[in-house]
């Protein structure tokens, strides 16, 4: 059974961004259905609206949809398992959210403008992290 660990509830803001990684995640799963329902053809490219078809990932979206569907469940995963493992007080956890994080900070502007949302998300989740680890640091064996 899933309990959150008392050192992170007790430090709100690891608190919050566990919370937030882990439902970002979910969130960012859509993508991946999205990517596929696109690649097999159920639904017209909603990408193509956000991301103009001038830049390489416009033309990759266009042409070939079925190479996100990992990268999307890869990024959505990652964000998943971070915010689980954070909330339950690993620093795996802790390590992997600022590594996917950063990483999808330094993407997200290749991806403008759809990726505003993103960094409307990770900026916040990064803050979060630093300031609750730099606070409590709770993020420690038990």
């Amino acid at each position: 059974m899933f309990s959150i660990n008392e050192k992170i509830r007790a430090n709100r803001s690891l608190y919050w961004a566990g919370i937030i990684q882990t439902l970002y995640g979910f969130f960012e799963l859509s993508d991946v259905v999205a990517a596929v329902m696109i690649a097999i053809g159920l639904i017209p490219n909603i990408y193509g609206q956000f991301i103009p078809a001038t830049t390489e990932v416009g033309k990759f979206m266009e042409t070939t949809p079925a190479i996100f569907i990992a990268i999307f469940f890869f990024f959505a995963s990652l964000r998943v398992l971070s915010g689980y493992w954070i909330l339950l007080n690993r620093a795996k956890g802790f390590w992997m959210a600022v590594l996917v994080s950063g990483v999808s900070l330094v993407a997200v502007w290749f991806l403008l403008p759809l990726s505003a949302l993103d960094l409307c998300i990770i900026l916040p989740v990064l803050i979060l992290l630093f300031k609750g680890y730099f606070r409590d640091s709770p993020i420690v064996p038990d």
